[in-house]
Order: structure tokens, then sequence, then C-alpha cells
């Protein structure tokens, strides 16, 4: 698959960088180990760590994107750099600097896997679902939420994927007791179009998926509630 393609050759090209992060991680020599990491930054980018941890996603996105192209391989390698420099701030137990770490590299990761090319369904990520277990005691941006949102349907988690939309939902940007705005109009489509989707799932691909044609029908109530 083209997903697996792209994630190996990038691991081949940085493997030697990565296995000597880990060797000065495990000696405890974190100097080291940020060191190579910000070179590796370097490298790839032509700025650092402290520069890419301050950037918003939406520029650093921007900055890895060529006539509307994201470059998917470098993505995926800030993304790992990313995660490999929180895992040094929480052993140095840097909570703030490994929490940004740690949502900036999954972000980039499920914005790679969102660009790359899928017929339906993706495989699960291990990177995306460590962060996510790193995570889970924090409350998410919209943004990283409406990409969980995508990546729970694509990897067959509808039940998890309906949760992360009713969280959209609920959210001040998108819905609670505010106007009807347009991410929240968004975000009722795009409900709409998930309901459709699984619709169109055989009885088995739902189980497996925690979900029901009852339940697409009561949440499909739920939703058109919302939009009222």
């Amino acid at each position: 698959m083209a997903q697996r393609d792209y994630i190996l050759r990038m691991f081949e090209e940085m493997s030697r960088a990565l296995a000597q992060v880990v060797y000065h991680r495990q000696i405890k020599d974190y100097r080291a180990s940020h060191e190579l990491i910000d070179e590796q930054f370097k490298q790839t980018l032509g700025m650092g760590s402290g520069f890419i941890l301050a950037l918003p996603d939406e520029t650093l996105l921007a900055m890895l994107t060529t006539l509307d192209t994201l470059n998917v391989e470098k993505c995926w390698l800030i993304a790992t750099l990313l995660k490999a420099e929180g895992d040094l701030f929480e052993e140095e137990q840097n909570a703030d600097k490994s929490y940004y770490s740690y949502l900036k590299a999954c972000n980039l990761f499920l914005e790679t896997l969102y660009t790359l090319p899928h017929n339906g369904e993706i495989e699960k990520s291990a990177e995306i679902e460590e962060l996510l277990r790193k995570l889970e005691e924090y409350e998410l941006p919209l943004r990283t939420r409406q990409l969980l949102f995508w990546y729970f349907e694509y990897t067959g988690r509808y039940s998890k994927a309906e949760e992360m939309l009713f969280d959209i939902l609920d959210t001040p940007e998108t819905g609670g007791e505010m106007e009807c705005s347009e991410e929240q109009d968004e975000m009722l489509k795009k409900g709409e179009a998930f309901y459709a989707r699984l619709l169109s799932k055989s009885d088995v691909a739902l189980e497996a998926g925690s979900f029901s044609r009852a339940a697409i029908k009561e949440s499909l109530a739920r939703l058109h509630s919302v939009s009222l």
C-alpha cells in the first residue's frame, strides 16, 4: 500500500539518526538527544526545534506544501522527530513541552494520512495510537478532533467516530449555546455523509465498528435535533 511504502522509505532515511537519539536517551544524555533532533529538524526544514514548536500548525503545513500538494515524506519525518522530542520532554518531566510536541506530532501524522490516497479505509497508525494514549487526559483542539473523526471512521471504529462528531458539535466554536456557525453547518453536513456511508455498510462491518442500523437511526435523529 502507498501508506506503508511512504513510511518505510522515510524510516530507512532517518533510522541512523533516530537510533542515536534513542541511545543517548537510554544513557540519559538528554542534551545530546535534543541536539541530534535539532540538527535533523534543521536538515529537513531549515529551522530548529524551538522554532518549529512555536509555529502554528497551519503555518508549518504551508511550509511543507508546494503547489497545493503536501510533502507527505517531510511531514511524516517532522512528526516523527516531534514525537521523539516529546518522549525526551516526558522523561525530563517537562509536561508542557511534551504535550505540545505530542499534539503537533499527532496533528502532522493525521494530516499526512488524510492526504495519502485511500479507498474507503486505512490501517491504524501505531504512532497515532500511542500519541492518543499520551494525550487522552487533555482537551484536544478542534482541528485535531476533526481529523480524528475522519481517522476513526476510516479505521473502522464507527462508535468512536460518532463520539468525536458530537464532541465537536458540542464545542463552543461549532455549536453548543452559540448561534449556528459555518463550522457547525459543515460538521452537520459531514455527520449526514458519515451516517449515509454507514448505511451502505454490511451488518457485519457495522458490528465490527461497534455500531448497528438501529444506532444509525437514533444517531440521525440526534444529529437533526442539533441542527434545529
